[in-house]
């Protein structure tokens, strides 16, 4: 006995048998057509429910899953939602923590990922992690390094430091420093104060201040550590004026020597004469000197006073103007290293004569 065949097939409607029908078996045999059918669609359904368990058909009409989800999300996002196929779910994402304090950074590490992980606001070039140029490079051009402030100055002017000194101190050579450049003065020194009047004759103005020694960018060796002190040539004071008849006027004091250790020693400018009765007080030595106080006029000739004269200018300051206004103060010396101005002489007996300017302090430069 043989089974009847079966196809892979959904059958449209089972034959209904007529009573017409004769009776007729095997595969074609009317008598089994009804089981044919049957048989038939029951190997298509079976042939989809196997389809639908193994995946390969999807369920068109599940709406819902029997049992709801957890949707979870973690590491550098977190954030979960229930999901159970009846709608859509909405997960709000939480970004963990970079572990940087919330602010502005100029300079920021980020991960793999493109994540900051890290800021922070350097103050130098290496901070950034660049590396400038060094003396032997920023001279040699190589245009492959920036350059810094210092690296600039070595090229414009292959400096490597300066230093100013207007009070004492000491200066210590740097590493790799063999040889310096100075610049600077002595004191200038202090005009004299004229002459009071007398009854025979006007008083006299008092000399100018001399200026004091100056250089200028004069090499000198040098030895990597060496501490070179430094001491800087006071100002000159100008002469005080007198107002007592037939009084000489008072001088003005010298500048300070400066000195740099053993390099060198400046000389100080030199303090203007007081004028006395006719005659017009002498000059302060210096570099250059200053000016003679004029003589004053005989009494009954005609005329005024003597006046002062200016002082001695430098190459770092100017000389103070000298006093032409009987009791008027010559002027003080402007800058660094220049002589005060002469104080002019009284007119009549007993007219105050003017004071002396005072001279201007000394002053060290050093390039390296």
């Amino acid at each position: 006995m043989a089974d009847l065949p079966e196809s892979n097939e959904w059958t449209e409607g089972i034959y209904q048998l007529e009573t017409s029908d004769p009776v007729l078996g095997g595969p074609e045999g009317i008598d089994n057509l009804q089981g044919k059918q049957l048989a038939n669609r029951t190997k298509w359904l079976k042939d989809q429910i196997a389809k639908i368990v193994d995946g390969t058909n999807a369920i068109g009409k599940a709406i819902q899953l029997k049992t709801a989800r957890t949707l979870e999300f973690k590491g550098a996002a977190t954030g979960s939602g229930i999901y159970d196929g009846s709608a859509d779910t909405e997960i709000t994402l939480t970004l963990a923590d970079s572990g940087i304090v919330a602010g502005s950074f100029t300079k920021v590490t980020f991960n793999a990922k493109g994540l900051a992980i890290d800021g922070s606001n350097p103050t130098t070039l290496a901070g950034y992690g660049i590396d400038p140029a060094t003396k032997a490079e920023a001279e040699a051009g190589d245009n492959a390094k920036p350059l810094t402030a210092q690296g600039a100055l070595w090229v414009l002017g292959k400096v490597k430091g300066f230093a100013k000194f207007t009070v004492n101190g000491s200066f210590t050579v740097p590493t790799g420093v063999t040889q310096i450049w100075l610049s600077g003065c002595a004191g200038g020194g202090g005009g004299g104060s004229g002459s009071g009047g007398t009854n025979s004759s006007r008083g006299s103005g008092g000399g100018s201040g001399g200026a004091g020694q100056s250089i200028q960018k004069e090499p000198y060796a040098v030895t990597p550590g060496q501490v070179i002190p430094i001491t800087i040539g006071a100002a000159g004071s100008g002469g005080v004026g007198v107002g007592t008849q037939n009084a000489v006027g008072n001088v003005g004091t010298n500048g300070g020597n400066t000195v740099v250790g053993t390099l060198v020693t400046l000389t100080a400018g030199g303090g203007g004469s007081y004028g006395t009765d006719g005659t017009g007080g002498t000059r302060g030595a210096g570099w250059p000197n200053g000016s003679h106080g004029s003589d004053g006029v005989l009494a009954g000739v005609g005329g005024g006073s003597g006046d002062g004269h200016v002082g001695a200018s430098g190459p770092f300051g100017g000389g103070g103007g000298g006093s032409r206004a009987v009791g008027s103060s010559a002027s003080n010396a402007s800058g660094y290293g220049a002589g005060g101005g002469g104080g002019a002489g009284g007119g009549a007996p007993g007219t105050p004569s003017s004071n002396g300017g005072n001279g201007s302090p000394g002053l060290v430069l050093i390039e390296y």
